[in-house]
């Protein structure tokens, strides 16, 4: 298994949702968008919102939310937003940490 996170459809915290490694021959895929990434971003796109798992505003305790756009590592482009900017040093802070 691994996980995937997906923002919230109201711009919410990050929700994880854990998906199958080599999923069953009968199951159905995802979603159509799914099958057209590349595994390289979405490998990315786990690894950035893991690194942001769990991290919360000390004063707001409001979530930082993370937008990906764009088909590829090329391609993608990050937006990140929170609450305030203390909220997003610690977000960046944690982004550019190994």
């Amino acid at each position: 298994m691994h996980r995937e996170a997906h923002r919230a459809a109201n711009g919410g915290p990050l929700a994880v949702q854990e998906l199958p490694l080599s999923p069953a021959a009968d199951a159905a895929p995802l979603c159509a968008s799914h099958l057209n990434r590349a595994p390289e971003l979405d490998r990315f796109k786990l690894a950035t919102a893991n690194k942001l798992a769990g991290l919360r505003c000390p004063v707001h305790r409001q979530a930082p939310r993370l937008r990906f756009d764009g088909a590829s590592l090329r391609e993608v482009t990050i937006s990140l937003s929170g609450c305030c900017p203390m909220l997003m040093a610690l977000a960046n802070r944690a982004i550019a940490a190994h």
